[in-house]
């Protein structure tokens, strides 16, 4: 007497598992490369994106000229003068000072917003500066590392010709990028360098 065979065991069935298996390995391949695709699509999109609109990224600027008000406040004046401010000095020590300290301030908001500095290294004898970005606090312009520290130099050489040595510059967060390349890139001589969160 012959047993009954089971369906489980035929060769029919074997080969209906193995194919089944088969079309899901596929399809799971299949699945599995799209999401990689998308993926590195993703990333590409994203990484133009920020190639893009780096700038945007960067920089952070308040456009707006400061009151007169707001420089009282602050204990700051336009400077050199009305006709071309570039910067902001404090006023408590714009004559008789032991030096000048050049501050270059960070990505976001404008020098004015710095007053504190002045109040700080006022209180040391020093003369403070606030430089200001093209682009920032009122000033014509687009700020871009290239123009930042060109516009550092002039800034510099002006405040050399001016009030002369012992000059120190002071650069905070991504004013420590300005004030670095400066101080490698200009002539002046600098009794030091301040790097504040670079």
């Amino acid at each position: 007497m012959a047993l009954p065979q089971c369906p489980c065991c035929s060769a029919g069935f074997a080969r209906q598992v193995v194919a089944t298996a088969w079309e899901i390995s596929e399809g799971l391949v299949s699945m599995l490369v799209r999401a990689v695709l998308c993926l590195v699509l993703v990333a590409v999109v994203a990484a133009a994106v920020i190639l893009l609109l780096q700038r945007h990224l960067l920089y952070f600027p308040d456009r707006n000229p400061a009151s007169p008000a707001q420089l009282d406040a602050g204990g700051l004046s336009a400077w050199p003068g009305q006709g071309e401010a570039r910067a902001y000095i404090g006023v408590a020590n714009a004559v008789d000072a032991r030096g000048t300290v050049l501050v270059f301030h960070g990505n976001a908001g404008s020098a004015w917003q710095r007053a504190y500095y002045v109040a700080a290294l006022e209180l040391q004898g020093f003369r403070v500066i606030l430089a200001e970005y093209p682009g920032y606090g009122g000033r014509e312009g687009a700020p871009s590392e290239s123009t930042l520290v060109a516009d550092g130099l002039a800034t510099l050489q002006q405040v050399h010709r001016r009030y002369g040595e012992p000059i120190v510059l002071w650069g905070e967060s991504l004013g420590s990028g300005v004030a670095a390349a400066v101080a490698h890139q200009s002539e002046v001589p600098l009794a030091g360098l301040v790097l504040l969160t670079p």
